[in-house]
């Protein structure tokens, strides 16, 4: 007797299964690799953004961005959007990265500050018919966070009257300019000042961004670094800055790799390479 074509329901069964562990097996690799090509895209802007801010130096006197330091800064955390709304925003260390964003040059695209790991949104220059001078928009549930990486801190404290650390082109050039967002410092929302500092349960020595969530054998992290000397790195570690600096945290007394943040966290020297949103 003359078999039909076809499968039986038995052969389609174990056909299904097959594939469906295939899938299971494959799936994590793919996620795997989609994560890494996040990285590599997020080097890549780092590196785009980094070579901007050299140019916007050239034509500033050999000078990143910056706003300069207000007398009564004592917080790197103040942020807004609005000019008219909250004047005390203009002492953010966002603003000053900002500044190679608004000039209407260039310098840096705000395409180019947005990790492709993160939901965050590039930032425009005019909404709504207000002036954006800021990348954070926005409070309590309508706050949005538009640029993905923390920028170098030239502010210090004015105790002694001097004004901050300048970072330039002829600056120590292992110090990091740019970085995927300080894992310690994050806005809820609930109003302009309100977020949290502190390190909780985490190593300040071992704690990286939380931009690029680990990977399936990889337990460390990391976080990609731009240097004033022009190079990006993926690292493994915070304590990439001068002399083994943690570049999320400031000095501890002698101690760089681990350090301290708070709210009014200032660099502790010209080398004390902080970054901070």
């Amino acid at each position: 007797m003359r078999r039909k074509s076809g499968f039986s329901l038995v052969e389609l069964l174990i056909v299904v299964s097959i594939l469906g562990l295939l899938v299971t097996m494959v799936m994590p690799s793919l996620g795997r690799v989609r994560a890494l090509a996040k990285r590599t895209v997020c080097g890549t802007s780092l590196s785009a953004a980094s070579k901007g801010l050299s140019t916007y130096a050239v034509e500033y006197g050999g000078r990143l961005p910056t706003c300069g330091y207000g007398p009564s800064a004592s917080r790197f955390d103040r942020m807004g959007w609005d000019v008219t709304s909250n004047p005390p925003s203009v002492e953010s260390n966002s603003r000053n990265l900002f500044l190679a964003v608004r000039t209407g040059l260039d310098f840096v695209p705000p395409a180019a500050l947005i990790c492709p790991a993160t939901s965050d949104k590039s930032a425009l220059q005019e909404s709504g018919g207000h002036r954006h001078y800021d990348f954070d928009t926005g409070t309590g549930s309508a706050f949005k966070s538009k640029c993905s990486y923390s920028y170098h801190l030239q502010f210090r404290s004015s105790a002694d009257g001097s004004r901050g650390y300048p970072l330039t082109l002829t600056s120590d050039q292992s110090l990091p300019v740019l970085a995927d967002k300080n894992p310690f410092v994050k806005y809820p929302g609930t109003d302009y000042y309100a977020n949290s500092v502190g390190f909780g349960s985490d190593d300040p020595k071992t704690t990286n961004s939380r931009n690029h969530p680990r990977l399936s054998g990889d337990n460390i992290g990391g976080q990609n670094v731009a240097f004033l000397n022009g190079s990006v790195r993926w690292v493994t570690s915070p304590t990439v800055g001068p002399g083994g600096d943690n570049i999320y945290t400031v000095w501890s007394d002698d101690d760089k790799s681990g350090g301290t943040l708070a709210e009014d966290s200032m660099p502790k020297d010209k080398t004390d390479g902080i970054l901070v949103p």
